[in-house]
Order: structure tokens, then C-alpha cells, then sequence
């Protein structure tokens, strides 16, 4: 049994040794309590620098460097990091995520019996700020909920936060891999929930997201233009049901419409009334 950890890396030196610490730690831990290997993928998608590794080997686990030849982006990089995994479990951390020493063996002990999937809590770090992901099992529970994700906003923080089963990871995932960097994770989601795979849950504070201005999330012009080649796709492959395509694109609409900022005040208050629907699924899903 093995565990394959997949990082895609971006001007990520800085980030290596903190990685490579983390998945030591865990990886001690899940060694002795279950004879589970883990592996190390490091995908280097920033072709102008080599990847300085903090340890080259390690008795607990081993490590392996892709290097894209170009700047693929993330989907195409965690992609070839998954082909390249032998592990029946995948994790896929950004580079700056942080995990407890105990991720490993709390969320394997999770979903070992049964399950394909489950997603932990943790921490968001803003300026100095904790503030819990979910803060009651309603909350959490939120993930298994697709019109959550389509009309109101993505209900898990980070793929860091999930154990995948490797055999779960949708094929059309994999074989459409989004160009423009955002909502990878997202269409991941959405192709999962389709199957009919529902999310397992795991309360325990496992997972750490320090938001920076170098998330995506923080800029929503990126991110809605990452959706809508999403939408593109999933239309043209029939991969999501126009229903649930046109909940989405409503969505985009609205949140350009509401957030920009050369629109009216006018028209804000025309676009919340014309989306009530909208207005109070993202209430419900905030404030539950």
C-alpha cells in the first residue's frame, strides 16, 4: 500500500524543504502504525529553475522530480505528477500548504474500510488571523451539496485538505486538463459529485491554507475566466449536465456584475434582485 503526495511547484525553492519536512513527518507515523509507503512527486513547472532538494533520500520516504520542458499550468502538472504516482491514494498540496504530522494516518484511517474521497477541516491564515474552514459538521457537510459549488461558491478550500483513491479521479479530469490556472479543482469536484461518489468528512483540524496575494481565489477575474474554459469544456464533452452549466455561468454573470467595479449601484441592486436564488444560497452557505 502506498500514498503518493503530488506538489506542482512554481519559482518553489523556497517551499521544498518545508514539503519534504511535512511528508517525512507523516509519513514516520503512517510507516509504523499501518506498513504504509509513501512517495514524493515534485512537478517543476517553472522551467528556468532546478529544484534544490532539501534531502535526496529519506528511510521513510521516497521523492521523485518531474520537470516540465515548458510552463504548463497547474491541472497539466498535477495531470503528469498523477501519471506518474504508484500509490492507490493521491494527495495534491500547493506548494505553500501546510499539513499536521498526523494528515496522513488520520485521513488514511478514514477512508481505508470504505470511501473515495474525504476531506478534512483546518485553518485559514489571513494576516495573522485563524479562522476554522468549517466550523460545525453542517458546515462540512456542504461538500457533498453540487448546487452549493454551482451557484453559490467551491465548498472545499484546497485539494489539500482530500485523500483521493486514485481509481476515483475521473478520467475526463485527467484527459481535459484546464490551460488557464484556477478552477482545476473545481471541475475535480463537480466530475466526482457526477459520479455519484459522495465525500467523506473528517473533522479533525488537519490542514493549513495561509491566503496570500498570490492566491487565486483572491482574484476573481482570473478565476472566472479559468471557469468558463471549464464550462467550455465540460459543454463540449458533454461532461455536465446545460442545467448545471447555465446554474454556473449564471453565477459568473452575477459575480461580474456585482463585483465590478465600473458598475452602478443601480445595477448591483438590479442583478441581486434579479438572482435572488443566488443571493441566498451564498447566504445559506456563508452564515450555516
Amino acid at each position: 500500500m502506498m500514498i503518493s503526495v503530488i506538489s506542482t511547484l512554481y519559482k518553489g525553492n523556497k517551499y521544498v524543504k518545508q514539503l519534504q519536512k511535512m511528508v517525512e513527518a507523516n509519513a514516520k507515523i503512517l510507516k509504523i502504525k499501518h506498513d504504509v509507503d509513501v512517495e514524493l512527486i515534485l512537478v517543476n513547472d517553472y522551467p528556468n529553475e532546478e529544484i534544490e532538494l532539501y534531502e535526496k533520500t529519506s528511510k521513510h520516504y521516497t521523492v521523485k522530480v518531474i520537470m516540465n520542458s515548458v510552463n504548463s499550468g497547474i491541472h497539466v502538472s498535477r495531470v503528469k505528477g498523477i501519471a506518474a504516482s504508484v500509490g492507490e491514494f493521491i494527495l495534491i498540496l500547493d506548494q505553500d500548504d501546510k499539513i499536521k504530522d498526523v494528515f496522513l494516518l488520520s485521513q488514511y484511517e478514514k477512508l481505508r474500510v470504505h470511501g473515495d474521497i474525504v476531506v478534512c477541516n483546518g485553518i485559514k491564515e489571513l494576516h495573522g488571523v485563524d479562522k476554522v474552514i468549517y466550523h460545525d459538521k453542517l458546515k462540512h457537510n456542504l461538500v457533498n451539496c453540487k448546487e452549493v459549488y454551482l451557484m453559490a461558491a467551491n465548498q472545499i478550500v484546497s485539494p489539500g485538505q482530500c485523500l483521493i483513491k486514485k481509481a476515483a479521479i475521473p478520467c475526463a479530469w485527467i484527459e481535459n486538463p484546464l490551460n488557464k490556472n484556477g478552477s482545476d479543482d473545481l471541475f475535480l469536484w463537480l466530475l466526482i459529485l457526477n459520479s455519484g461518489i459522495r465525500f467523506k468528512t473528517n473533522r479533525e483540524q488537519l490542514y493549513i491554507h495561509t491566503m496570500t496575494g498570490e492566491n487565486l481565489s483572491d482574484d476573481l477575474k482570473n478565476m472566472l475566466s479559468s471557469d468558463n474554459e471549464m464550462l467550455d469544456i465540460a459543454a463540449k464533452n458533454n461532461l455536465l449536465s446545460m442545467n448545471d452549466i447555465k446554474k454556473r455561468r449564471r453565477l459568473i454573470l452575477f459575480l461580474k456584475s456585482t463585483k465590478g467595479e465600473k458598475n452602478s449601484a443601480l445595477m448591483k441592486i438590479f442583478m441581486y434582485l434579479k438572482n435572488i436564488d443566488i443571493v441566498l444560497i451564498k447566504i445559506v452557505a456563508y452564515y450555516i
